[in-house]
């Protein structure tokens, strides 16, 4: 899914990272996603945009982000300890969302700090995200209504997406 949402993004022109375990896995993740059917990429030499690395090399590019979309397996503790190496160094005005439908998201932000929640939400894409345009917007009791204004405002008139704002409730 990862890919898939990296592949929309790219489309539209935006400065995409693909982090994954290590920069072959992330690698084979875009690989996939540029032959795939129907196609992610709008023009293949999009995929060429993507930067691909590894958290085992490359975390420190979490900081040049403006928004972190954790897109990992559908498990609470791998996400949570995702969380705990990035939040450190997400920068102060960057969000950061988690693309899940089959968890609640204010449990995995539990025990992080106040900073962390006020600027974390769930961001449900449809697969595949370049041609479903419907998206989930999960805010949590922590999350600032700025953000989530925010969020809606760059998702609806930057990236094509429909937001429709959902409670936090799996599935």
């Amino acid at each position: 899914m990862g890919s898939g949402i990296a592949a929309h993004l790219a489309n539209l022109g935006f400065k995409v990272f693909l982090l994954d375990v290590n920069y072959e896995t992330a690698r084979r993740g875009l690989d996939r996603a540029t032959t795939i059917k129907p196609p992610h990429f709008g023009a293949t030499e999009v995929a060429q945009s993507v930067q691909c690395g590894g958290i085992d090399q490359n975390l420190d590019w979490i900081a040049e982000a403006d928004w972190v979309c954790e897109a990992i397996v559908e498990r609470a503790e791998p996400k949570r300890e995702l969380y705990a190496l990035i939040e450190p160094l997400i920068g102060r005005d960057a969000l950061i969302s988690t693309n899940t439908s089959g968890l609640e998201i204010g449990l995995l932000a539990q025990g992080f700090s106040p900073e962390f929640r006020r600027k974390f939400l769930g961001t449900h894409f449809f697969n595949p995200p370049r041609y479903l345009k419907l998206i989930e917007l999960i805010p949590t009791h922590d999350t600032d209504p700025d953000v989530v204004r925010a969020m809606t405002e760059m998702l609806e008139e930057l990236a094509g997406r429909r937001v429709v704002v959902a409670k936090d409730t799996p599935g």
